[in-house]
Parts: C-alpha cells; sequence; structure tokens
C-alpha cells in the first residue's frame, strides 16, 4: 500500500570549510518515489560496481543547489527513491546505507545524518540554502517542515481575471506591433458583471496574416472578459468601442 503525503529519504552531507576558519558546509540530498511510468533505476543492473554507483548517482541528484524547494505534492527535480512505503524506505536504506556512505566519501564528504520520513499533505521540506545556514547565519533543519501557502482566495468569476488579449505568440516572435479596435453591445448578466456580446472588428484598409492574428486575439479577449464598473450598456443598446494596442515594451 502507497504511503498518504509524500515518501522521502533524505540525506545530511557535510563536507570540510571551503576557506580556514570558515565553518564546514552541508548540503541536503532527496530521494523520493518515481512518478507513474518513471522508472526507479539509475544504471543498469548487471554494471560492475553496480551499487556503488548507483547510490553516487542518487545522491548527486538529489542534491539541491539552492534554496528554493517546490512542493512536494507534486515532485520536484529530485532523485528517484526505489520504495513506495516508509518500511520499504527504511529497509533500502539500512541495506544500502553503506554504499551511500562509499559514494561520498569518494567526493570528500561525510554523511551526517539519513532519514525516510513522510511529508503530508499540505507541507513540503523548509528551504535549505548551501553550505546549511540561514541568512541569519544559524543552522537550518534540514528534515524541517512548513506549510504550503493556500492559494490565493479569487475574486468573482474566472471572466473577470482576463484583463487583456492576449498577443499572438508569431507576432511577438517578430516584433510585430499591431492595434485592433472593436465594437460590442454591452448587457449586464444576471450576476451583476458586465459582459460584451455581438462583437465586430473595425476592419482595416490593409489586411494582412498578422492583422488576422490581432484581430482574432482581440475577439477572443471581448467575447471572454466580464467587468463591474465602466463602461456600462446604454440605454439605447449603442455598441461600444474598444481599442487594444500591442506594443513592443508592453508587460
Amino acid at each position: 500500500m502507497a504511503t498518504p503525503g509524500t515518501l522521502a529519504l533524505i540525506f545530511l552531507v557535510w563536507s570540510s570549510a571551503s576557506q580556514p576558519g570558515s565553518p564546514p558546509n552541508y548540503s541536503r540530498s532527496v530521494l523520493t518515489p518515481p512518478e507513474p511510468g518513471e522508472s526507479a533505476e539509475f544504471l543498469d543492473p548487471n554494471a560492475p560496481m553496480h551499487d556503488f554507483y548507483d547510490a553516487k548517482a542518487r545522491l548527486e541528484g538529489g542534491n539541491e543547489v539552492s534554496g528554493e524547494v517546490g512542493p512536494l505534492a507534486g515532485r520536484p527535480a529530485f532523485a528517484t527513491l526505489p520504495a513506495k512505503t516508509l518500511a520499504e524506505c527504511r529497509n533500502y536504506l539500512r541495506t544500502h546505507y553503506r554504499f551511500y556512505e562509499e559514494a561520498a566519501e569518494s567526493a570528500g564528504h561525510v554523511i551526517q545524518d539519513a532519514r525516510c520520513m513522510v511529508i503530508p499533505p499540505g507541507k513540503h521540506l523548509s528551504p535549505y540554502f548551501p553550505g546549511g545556514y540561514g541568512l541569519d547565519g544559524k543552522p537550518q533543519d534540514p528534515f524541517g517542515l512548513v506549510d504550503i501557502p493556500a492559494a490565493p482566495k479569487q475574486e468573482g468569476p474566472s471572466c473577470a481575471q482576463i484583463t487583456r488579449p492576449d498577443w499572438p505568440q508569431e507576432a511577438q516572435e517578430d516584433n510585430i506591433e499591431g492595434h485592433v479596435d472593436a465594437r460590442c453591445e454591452i448587457y449586464e448578466g444576471s450576476d451583476g458583471y458586465r459582459r460584451n456580446r455581438n462583437c465586430t472588428v473595425v476592419k482595416k484598409k490593409k489586411s494582412n496574416h498578422f492583422t488576422e492574428l490581432y484581430d482574432d486575439a482581440v475577439l477572443d479577449f471581448v467575447n471572454a472578459a466580464c467587468w463591474k464598473g465602466d463602461p456600462a450598456p446604454t440605454p439605447d443598446g449603442k455598441p461600444h468601442l474598444w481599442h487594444y494596442d500591442f506594443t513592443i515594451g508592453d508587460d
């Protein structure tokens, strides 16, 4: 039975100070189970000294080069762990620990600690910066957990989050600017949000492939967006004129 949460095998690796008088360096190496369809094997099982080189590859592959640690709910690019349960992880660590020790020693490092643990849903590993010390100069906890921040609450329907047309990729790659005018009738829905309907693009005298791309982008936008406030529907149903510029340097 798979372990609820995210299974992880974590190594705390020590190395000597880079300069005399400086504290020793610590790094964290994290192994997690492979994704579905992903192999847990790094090397050919029949390769010479397989266990040593396999441990070396996993230890190096799981080493974090920065303090940015993504949520383990979706697995970041850590090395794979050939275990699916806490018991399997502990058995793997017991039978393979000496190979990890040898792999660390071959690079001039020493394993200070190694633990199997389960990271519960809603948590991820705390950041661990190179050297093992935080910005305050204090040692960090390589096995610490922090809450995954809750996603910001979205105000209003999804159409209210659409704020401007998408710049067509082909035109953006070629640095082609564009300008589009579109006329739409405005109405207010039962949810209190205003929307466009019966939209048409004000055609230009000259049209080409890129103007068609921009026309389509604006029509997609005005037909999908909604808002509160101005512009408001007019009593006589007069269409509103929307104008959009696609200018190099705009965000």
